[in-house]
C-alpha cells in the first residue's frame, strides 16, 4: 500500500500499489479526490527526502505530505512567467510553478500567464497553468479573458480546455463584447459551436447594443449566421442606433446573409433612429441585388426617414442610376421622376 500522511501524523489516504503510476499522478489524485491544493503546492517526502514528480510508485511506501503556500513573486518573476507562457516554454513555466509561484501573477501591464498562453495557442502551457489552479475567468486591463482571446483567434483546443476548466462563457470585456461576439465577427465556426454548446447567450448585446448576429451579418459570415439563428438569435434586435442585422447586411451588400435573415423572419420595414430602413441603406449604396431581395420580401419603397427622404431619393442623390431604373410601382416612379427632373430645393439625406 501507499500510505500518505501529514507531518502531524494525520492519515490522508491509503492506495493500493499499482493504481497510480508516479508521484505526479498521486498529487493530482490528492487534489481531485481530497480537495488538497494543486500538485505544485504539494511536496511528498520519503524518509524526509522530497520526491520528484517523475518517481515511479511501484512498491509499498510510507509518504509524508507537506502543503506549501505560494512564494512571493518579484516583478521580474512575474514578467518571466508571462514571457515563458507567451512563448510556449512549458519546461520553464513548470519550473517557476514548482517554486511554487502563483499562476495568476500579472505584469505591470496587467497581462497574466494564462491569457498570454491562451492568446498564443500554447495548449501544453495552458494545461500546466490550469493544473496549477490559474483562475480561468481573470481578465487583463481591457476586461478580456483568456476565453475571449482564444475565441477571437479560433483556437479550438484552447477554448475547449478553458471551457472544461469552468470558463464563464458569457463574460464580456470593457466594451461589452463576449467570446461569442468576437468569434462571430471573425467567422470562427468551430469555436462558436463550442461556445453555444457551453451555454453562450446568443442575444447578449455589447455597450453599443450590437449582438453576435449583427457582427456576423456586417461581415458576411454566412456559416456563423446559420449557427446563431439555429441557436435562437433574435433577428429583429436593434443596436443603440436602432440598426438591425438586416440593416447592417443591406448596407454592405451581404446578399446571402440577407436571404438567411429574411427567411428567419427579419422585419423588412423596421427603421433605425434616423428613420432609415434596410431598403434605404441599400439604395443609398447602390446594392441592386439586395434591393431586389428586399422588395420581393415586401419592403415599402414609399417610406421616408426623419428628413423626408425615401429609398429612391437616396439612390438618386448618390447617382445610382441602376437603382433608379428598377421597376418600382407607378406611384414611386412618378415621385422619383419629379425628384430627378424638377426639384431645385436642397435634397434631404
Amino acid at each position: 500500500m501507499l500510505r500518505i500522511r501529514m507531518l502531524s501524523g494525520e492519515e490522508v489516504d491509503s492506495i493500493p500499489v499499482g493504481e497510480l503510476s508516479d508521484v505526479k499522478e498521486l498529487k493530482l489524485h490528492l487534489h481531485q479526490l481530497h480537495g488538497l491544493p494543486t500538485r505544485f503546492r504539494q511536496r511528498l517526502l520519503r524518509g524526509g527526502n522530497p520526491m520528484d514528480d517523475s518517481v515511479a510508485l511501484d512498491s509499498p511506501m510510507d509518504l509524508d505530505l507537506v502543503l506549501l503556500t505560494y512564494s512571493a513573486a518579484s516583478p521580474r518573476q512575474a514578467d518571466k512567467l508571462v514571457q515563458y507562457a507567451d512563448c510556449g516554454l512549458a519546461a520553464e513555466v513548470e519550473a517557476l510553478l514548482q517554486r511554487p509561484l502563483n499562476p495568476d501573477v500579472a505584469t505591470d501591464m496587467g497581462i497574466r500567464p494564462l491569457i498570454a498562453a491562451s492568446a498564443a495557442g500554447h495548449v501544453e502551457v495552458v494545461r500546466l497553468l490550469l493544473d496549477a489552479g490559474a483562475d480561468v475567468n481573470l481578465a487583463i486591463n481591457d476586461g478580456a479573458t483568456a476565453l475571449i482571446h482564444a475565441s477571437l483567434q479560433g483556437l479550438v483546443e484552447v477554448v475547449r480546455l478553458l471551457l472544461d476548466a469552468g470558463a464563464d462563457v458569457n463574460l464580456a470585456n470593457d466594451d461589452g463584447d463576449t467570446a461569442l461576439m468576437k468569434a462571430s465577427l471573425h467567422g470562427q465556426v468551430q469555436v462558436i459551436r463550442l461556445l453555444l454548446d457551453a451555454g453562450a447567450d446568443v442575444n447578449l448585446a455589447n455597450n453599443d447594443g450590437a449582438t453576435a448576429l449583427m457582427k456576423a451579418s456586417l461581415h458576411g459570415q454566412v456559416q456563423v449566421i446559420r449557427l446563431l439563428l439555429d441557436a435562437g438569435a433574435d433577428v429583429n434586435l436593434a443596436n443603440d442606433d436602432g440598426d438591425t442585422a438586416l440593416m447592417k447586411a443591406s448596407l454592405y451588400g451581404q446578399v446571402e446573409v440577407i436571404r438567411l435573415l429574411l427567411d428567419a423572419g427579419a422585419d423588412v420595414n423596421l427603421a433605425n433612429d434616423d428613420g432609415d430602413t434596410a431598403l434605404m441603406k441599400a439604395s443609398r449604396h447602390g446594392q441592386v441585388q439586395v434591393i431586389r431581395l428586399l422588395l420581393d420580401a415586401g419592403a415599402d419603397m414609399n417610406l421616408s426617414n426623419n428628413d423626408g427622404a425615401t429609398a429612391l431619393i437616396k439612390a438618386s442623390d448618390q447617382g445610382h442610376v441602376e437603382v433608379v431604373r428598377l421597376p418600382f410601382d407607378a406611384g414611386s416612379t412618378n415621385k422619383r421622376r419629379r425628384h430627378i427632373e424638377g426639384s431645385t430645393s436642397k435634397r434631404p439625406r
